[in-house]
């Protein structure tokens, strides 16, 4: 089966490439909020181990990164992020 070239154009195309630059926005964004967390997390001396920080920067769920940031501003100086 061939396809035909006007496969490429028009609006199938052009809503192919806005749900790749959303889905391009929304990971810039879950990688931005992971960042700003560990930043705050450092600042504000809170314990987060090497797997614990490597997990919030592979998180890729808004929520999830939200409610540890919300737990994180709760948080004393030298708290621990995560309930063990």
């Amino acid at each position: 089966m061939e396809l035909s070239p006007e496969i490429y154009r028009g609006e199938y195309a052009e809503s192919i490439l806005e749900l790749g630059k959303a889905v391009g926005r929304a990971r810039a964004q879950t990688i931005a909020l992971a960042a700003e967390l560990i930043r705050y997390t450092r600042a504000r001396d809170i314990r987060v181990t090497a797997e614990q920080r490597a997990i919030i920067e592979r998180c890729t769920d808004v929520k999830i990164l939200d409610g540890l940031t919300k737990r994180a501003v709760s948080l004393p100086p030298g708290g621990e992020l995560f309930i063990s």
